[in-house]
């Protein structure tokens, strides 16, 4: 089965990708915002689905509609009023509606001020972590069960939650730490929907755990100076379920933490059988700004990185792998970053060096 190509899109930008989708022979498109109830969306399922039925449309459900998905007092009532526009987006030919997990802390919750060891340290205990995950299941079962497993996808994040604070200043803090990919298959596993793997968020997320770039002093410090407490956390149990299921280890008041070299990207890209993949460049989670993490154009050194060879291969033999979208960002995103092209100049030149791979 060819691997499908997708451009993200909104009610600004649309039209614009699909000249550039007609001109490259079609391909799908991940519709971007909360204003889907309008034409532009009927409009690119009409085109996208007149080049074939195997030209994937996605909607990804919107940030603010659900960040507190896994909050106790989370309505969901409300949250199933927001996303009920895609039911005549499925008449019509949608393929599946995307999520990421909500938080447990939201960003505009947290102080920029703090030091680097508070922004990534957690908050939580396992305990709470894990309940935060039953709620995630109890809610997607009830989303699958109204819209079927296959049209339902469920998509990594990374640990941290991100805010540009000005166009010199991004910062990061630890936050939705239910966004683990191991979480993330877990709950899809549990619920019986789709998942959907982001190259970026996964490195964003491995950084942190395994204690790269930045993290790798302060994760050495962090261990030398509480080994007491560390063995007094392996032996509760809501600390190992924790681990069994999200893939790291959640020490309160420190930065999480991976043992294990086995889960890594390739690992989970040949078993976790994904419905879709985001293509990110990102290297790994932003440390103070740091400029090499967010790459704005894939090339053959990020294509190692992310195993996009692999990926292809993948999404290839599984016919029930809509594609991979395009998600490099430009300059309008993140100012304060090294010299980078328009975003949409990133986009299409991705999306251009990764159909030649295919």
């Amino acid at each position: 089965m060819p691997a499908n190509l997708l451009l993200p899109a909104g009610p600004v930008d649309y039209r614009q990708r699909l000249a550039y989708l007609e001109e490259q022979g079609g391909g799908g498109i991940e519709l971007k915002t909360g204003r889907v109830n309008e034409p532009w969306a009927m409009e690119i399922l009409h085109i996208v689905k007149g080049w074939g039925d195997h030209f994937p449309v996605t909607w990804h459900v919107p940030e603010d509609v659900s960040r507190r998905f896994g909050f106790a007092d989370f309505d969901f009532e409300m949250y199933l009023g927001q996303i009920s526009v895609a039911d005549q987006l499925f008449e019509n030919g949608l393929d599946a509606i995307i999520q990421h997990c909500g938080a447990m802390k939201w960003i505009d919750d947290y102080d920029p001020s703090k030091s680097f060891q508070e922004q990534y340290a957690s908050d939580f205990t396992s305990a709470e972590i894990l309940g935060q995950i039953e709620r995630h299941v109890d809610r997607f079962g009830r989303v699958v069960a109204r819209y079927g497993g296959r049209r339902v996808l469920i998509e990594n994040c990374p640990l941290t939650l991100w805010k540009v604070l000005d166009s010199e200043h991004l910062v990061n803090f630890l936050g939705p730490q239910i966004g683990s990919p191991d979480t993330t298959t877990y709950i899809a596993n549990l619920v019986g929907c789709g998942n959907v793997l982001d190259t970026g968020h996964f490195n964003e997320y491995w950084s942190l755990v395994k204690g790269k770039y930045d993290f790798e002093q302060f994760r050495r410090g962090m261990w030398v100076a509480d080994l007491e407490q560390m063995a007094k956390n392996h032996q509760t149990r809501h600390y190992v379920e924790l681990a069994l299921i999200a893939g790291y280890w959640n020490h309160q008041s420190y930065v999480p933490d991976c043992h294990s070299e086995e889960l890594d990207l390739l690992w989970h890209i040949r078993h976790c059988r994904y419905r879709l993949f985001h293509i990110d460049a990102c290297r790994g989670t932003w440390v103070g700004g740091k400029s090499d993490m967010e790459r704005p154009v894939l090339t053959d050194e990020d294509a190692k990185v992310i195993h996009l060879d692999e990926i292809i291969r993948v999404a290839k033999a599984n016919d029930d792998c809509l594609g991979m979208t395009v998600e490099n960002v430009g300059f309008e995103a993140y100012p304060m970053l090294t010299e980078r092209p328009t975003d949409w100049e990133g986009k299409r030149r991705t999306f251009e060096f990764l159909k030649s791979k295919i």
